[in-house]
């Protein structure tokens, strides 16, 4: 059994010992255990069942709750039972887990073969091309992701994880991001397709003025970051693939929340005079070395070096869906048939 359901099954006992516990009984947090279980794999049901199971743990809430407000150990307890035995019944995440991502990419690859979908892949900005607004990433194999595909979107993402252009190329980096890709072009990758690459806003964000507060020149250290990158994206470039360098998209507001969801170094204006170089210098290298190339940053970015709010996503750092159309016609131009 899982650890909430232990947790869950010490706190039923401590309130069959100490019918007053009642009055301190977690009940919001009890039932919040289950449901955070059941979305866990939620994709081992039918919708309706899985709508209908949540909708009974939120009644067993608020009858517990009447239960807790009358004093009504007895019949809480009854309830409790009820809620493990339901619990009980819920499959193992560790065990669901494999099923579910394996799922995951056969239903990914299928798609992406019999709809012949453009790759979208790189750090969590790949998932903009899934339609979505806001992230809806599903797990597949070797600790890569999807996303739910909006209907009449032609691509499939495959987001590596929160991973840095600088440490791309190298093997054993913390996201592994050259063995995935590398797993990928055996597992997943069609001979001689497209593969839109997005890697760098991360870069751009945490690492370009933490070097500059070290006493680099922000330029030197955005080289650096290329150099590395390049590398990663000439490999698959050797091995036939169609590459496009999608670059980086301003940054977010100064304004935006600091936390350990969006981490900055620098302000909002030099991040974007970073993240404006890198886009040119990407750009520059791509054409150098018969690559190619789009970015939206010129188009959210003034030349203030400050970020159009519009176009981002609710969580003020990712791109909503107010630019797609604009990236769809940018991919035209390069003459991919969307």
């Amino acid at each position: 059994m899982s650890n909430n359901y232990n947790l869950l099954l010490k706190i039923r006992d401590n309130l069959e010992n100490n019918p007053s516990f009642i009055t301190e009984l977690p009940v919001k947090d009890i039932i919040d255990c289950v449901i955070y279980e059941l979305h866990e794999i939620r994709q081992f049901y039918e919708s309706e069942h899985y709508d209908a199971i949540t909708k009974e743990m939120l009644e067993y809430a608020s009858e517990m709750m009447e239960m807790q407000d009358a004093g009504d150990s007895v019949g809480a307890l009854k309830l409790f039972d009820s809620i493990l035995r339901q619990h009980r019944m819920i499959p193992d995440v560790e065990f669901a887990l494999p099923f579910i991502e394996r799922a995951n990419y056969d239903k990914a690859l299928n798609r992406h073969i019999l709809e012949g979908t453009v790759i979208a892949m790189g750090d969590s900005h790949s998932c903009f091309f899934s339609g979505n607004q806001d992230l809806s990433l599903k797990p597949i194999l070797n600790d890569i992701s999807t996303c739910d595909q909006l209907d009449g979107h032609p691509f499939t993402v495959l987001h590596l994880g929160p991973c840095l252009a600088y440490s791309c190329d190298k093997y054993g980096s913390t996201n592994r991001v050259r063995e995935k890709v590398e797993w990928l072009e055996g597992n997943f990758f069609l001979e001689g397709e497209t593969i839109i690459f997005s890697l760098g806003e991360i870069d751009v964000r945490t690492q370009v003025y933490k070097q500059v507060q070290s006493g680099r020149d922000y330029k030197e250290v955005v080289d650096e970051i290329l150099e590395h990158y390049m590398k990663l994206l000439l490999w698959l470039k050797e091995r036939g693939y169609r590459v496009i360098c999608y670059g980086p998209i301003g940054s977010l507001k100064d304004s935006a929340p600091l936390d350990d969801y969006r981490p900055r170094v620098g302000s909002e204006q030099q991040r974007n005079q970073a993240g404006r170089y890198y886009n040119e210098r990407l750009e520059a290298i791509c054409r150098e070395q018969g690559l190619e190339f789009f970015t939206l940053f010129y188009d959210m970015v003034n030349d203030d070096n400050e970020t159009d709010e519009r176009f981002l996503s609710g969580d003020q750092f990712h791109l909503g869906q107010y630019g797609y159309q604009l990236a769809i016609d940018k991919l035209r131009c390069l003459g991919l048939a969307l």
